[in-house]
């Protein structure tokens, strides 16, 4: 699975305390491997707060965790998207890259790594 991101690549608005339960939850289930569960927590949130990018970005993760780089990339980009002020930006476009890494697409690969720079 990618990482968290880096405090230096984003600092995220405070979430709700529904939302953080439901993030924290995410997380000890993914640390458990249990993706499916935390899957479903994130998909649970994005119901609650379905234009934060933070939790595109977390889905995003999961789904690259379960090998399924299509979807990972396709959260990542809703991220994007709803990402007004550019925090998850760098992060997003570091999970991009490395979920085409993994489906073999080293062109796509890197074209997205050097859009997560900046300049």
């Amino acid at each position: 699975m990618v990482p968290e991101p880096a405090a230096a690549e984003v600092a995220e608005a405070p979430l709700s305390p529904a939302l953080l339960a439901l993030v924290d939850r995410a997380a000890e289930f993914s640390a458990a491997g249990d993706h499916d569960d935390a899957a479903a927590a994130l998909e649970r949130a994005l119901r609650l707060s379905p234009a934060e990018p933070g939790l595109w970005h977390r889905l995003a993760s999961v789904r690259l965790a379960q090998g399924d780089f299509r979807a990972a990339e396709a959260m990542a980009q809703r991220s994007l998207e709803r990402d007004e002020s550019g925090l998850w930006r760098r992060a997003n476009w570091r999970l991009i890259a490395e979920a085409r890494r993994l489906a073999g697409d080293r062109d796509g690969a890197r074209e997205a790594e050097a859009r997560r720079r900046p300049g």
